[in-house]
């Protein structure tokens, strides 16, 4: 409990830290690429307006720090390097052919890498021709790219600076809830130990009035409330004693024998109902389990399956080998429910979560009170798969509601 809550607190806190530095970067990077390419390209119009040089005034002064260079292709198709600065390292003939290659696919504008460096392109028509000029921009490129890697740097170094911060705090953040729950798994122990002795002495000095007075309808509903009452208490007690060993020890355990023993076991009564009862369980299925607990996984879900089926409906249970290879087991529990269409199966797995229409069930006549629950049944079954490293899901399909546990 205390791991998976700290866990969580240090991944929301992870996802928080990504989501706010990640937009100022982004948008720093994205401000430094548009104001690099903006710039490059009033070079370029610059350059073209004043057929192939690049006033001094018209940059600050600063035209002798570029590295560009301008051709000019006339009508006539002559190629000729009208100007080229900075440029020691790039001859006139790989200018001259480059040009020539980007002028013949008509295209007016782009990057192209001539001699292992990167220039930024623009063609204008004159009047008698074409122009191309281009400006050097590997320094741009390679601003780009330092400031990149610095963002990145600066990115991990604060993620793993508020993940460190944040795994430290965790401890104490969530120690409240902690504490919280485990009050509220002592308060369910001891609450069921202090009910069980007054719902013996009920159910004793009932029995001793029955002895004395006979059985009556009022002493049959007193020791069928007991039952229920008892019967929760037990859930809960169990419930609250499976969530404090989430590691227990898993070792193999014959699923095949564990269902066909916990399954049979409800033949007789889903039968004695007038519904009828279908088992098809492979042999030789082996899974990773705790021996008593899978017997009682099984146990719970056959026992919903029979609640909750309809009058002369059908119960089945199969097991196979499962066809995911991370799992060995594929159970399915299944039974006839017309009124299943539109619920919320979501929900069947919250603890004392049960359908409104198993209340109106549970209310209709004293035959009909046997099926209802109390919601806690699936919630433990959820909790005993989780134990067991599996999954379970429900899902409804031609009036049948089916239970798939993997594990």
């Amino acid at each position: 409990m205390l791991k998976k809550l700290r866990l969580r607190f240090t991944l929301i806190t992870a996802l928080v830290v990504l989501i706010i530095t990640i937009a100022p970067i982004s948008v720093l990077n994205f401000v430094s690429h548009w104001e690099s390419g903006r710039e490059t390209s009033v070079l370029l119009r610059l350059i073209n307006f004043h057929k192939g040089m690049l006033p001094a005034e018209s940059v600050d002064g600063e035209s002798e720090h570029y590295q560009y260079f301008s051709v000019y292709r006339s009508s006539s198709g002559e190629v000729s390097v009208t100007s080229k600065r900075n440029l020691d390292n790039v001859s006139d003939t790989q200018i001259s052919s480059a040009a020539e290659t980007l002028l013949d696919s008509l295209s007016t504008a782009g990057t192209v890498i001539i001699a292992d460096q990167s220039f930024s392109y623009q063609v204008v028509s004159e009047s008698d021709g074409l122009r191309l000029s281009a400006v050097n921009i590997n320094a741009q490129l390679a601003n780009r790219s330092r400031l990149f890697h610095i963002s990145i740097a600066m990115f991990l170094v604060a993620l793993f600076f508020f993940i460190s911060v944040a795994a430290i705090i965790s401890k104490w953040a969530v120690q409240p809830f902690v504490e919280n729950y485990k009050k509220q798994k002592r308060f369910i122990a001891n609450a069921g130990h202090e009910l069980k002795t007054p719902l013996a002495i009920i159910s004793a000095n009932t029995e001793l009035q029955e002895m004395m007075e006979g059985e009556s309808e009022w002493s049959a509903s007193t020791k069928a409330q007991v039952e229920r009452m008892t019967a929760l208490i037990n859930q809960m007690v169990s419930l609250a004693r499976l969530e404090e060993q989430p590691d227990v020890t898993l070792g193999d355990v014959n699923f095949s024998e564990t269902v066909q023993n916990a399954a049979s076991s409800f033949k007789s009564s889903i039968m004695r109902d007038g519904k009828t009862f279908h088992m098809d369980v492979a042999e030789g299925i082996n899974i990773k389990a705790e021996a008593k607990s899978a017997f009682e996984l099984v146990n719970i879900l056959v026992d919903n399956a029979n609640k909750y089926c309809d009058d002369g409906g059908n119960v089945s249970v199969l097991l196979r080998k499962s066809r995911d290879p991370r799992y060995s087991a594929h159970l399915e529990v299944a039974n006839t429910y017309m009124d299943g269409k539109g619920k919320n199966y979501s929900h069947f797995f919250e603890r004392f979560y049960r359908d409104d229409e198993s209340h109106t069930r549970a209310g209709s006549s004293e035959s009909e009170k046997t099926t209802s629950g109390f919601g806690i049944g699936l919630n433990m079954a959820q909790s005993m798969v989780k134990l067991f490293k599996g999954r379970i899901d429900v899902r409804y399909s031609e009036d049948t509601i089916i239970f798939v546990v993997r594990l």
